[in-house]
């Protein structure tokens, strides 16, 4: 029997306002607050927003076959500024890529 396409649509749900959300919230940062730990074995801020990027370029990339090298790129970039942050972050997630992920199924 065929497997019947899951529909995407209420997964992604809300993702454009929590884009929105961590953009806000990133930008404003200096490089002391990005490097702030809540714990010490635990990641910093920038850390976590690097790690976001990375997967989110990642699963582009190598899992949708969407993107160019740039992405590759993104992916293994280390820490850096909140204007790179943003930077990084809104190009792992374009509203195209979105809408074309949610429509493919």
């Amino acid at each position: 029997m065929a497997e019947l396409p899951i529909a995407l649509l209420p997964f992604y749900k809300g993702w454009d306002i929590y884009q929105e959300l961590l953009l806000k919230a990133i930008e404003p940062l200096s490089l002391e607050q990005l490097s702030l730990r809540p714990a010490p074995q635990l990641r910093s801020i920038g850390e976590l927003a690097t790690h976001i990027i990375g997967v989110r370029a990642g699963w582009l990339y190598y899992t949708l076959e969407k993107g160019d090298e740039h992405l590759v790129s993104l992916a293994s970039h280390p820490a850096r500024s909140a204007a790179s942050l943003v930077n990084g972050l809104e190009a792992t997630c374009p509203r195209d890529a979105q809408r074309d992920c949610i429509t493919e199924q």
